[in-house]
């Protein structure tokens, strides 16, 4: 059995992360493609380039610390409210 590159678990199988891990990343992956969806509209061709580059970004924000990463999901989510509340 292998052992999770994060908490140190054992794996299912040769994986790197441990289901719980996964899963952790699994809803800090919606939970920041959501937020993008809802501040910059469906991901198209013209601004593809945008989602990565944010999706990267919001990535290494929760690597580091997880109560930034929340912060900054609250910031793009007020942000949103603010546009649409002046559109």
């Amino acid at each position: 059995m292998a052992r999770c590159t994060k908490c140190g678990q054992d794996t299912i199988g040769n994986g790197q992360l441990c289901t719980r891990c996964l899963t952790n990343w699994t809803e800090m992956k919606g939970l920041s493609y959501t937020t993008l969806i809802s501040l910059h509209g469906n991901m198209t061709h013209s601004n593809h380039y945008m989602f990565k580059k944010e999706m990267r970004r919001l990535e290494n924000v929760w690597r580091k610390d997880k109560n930034k990463f929340q912060e900054e999901i609250n910031i793009l989510t007020l942000e949103n409210r603010s546009y649409e509340s002046n559109t």
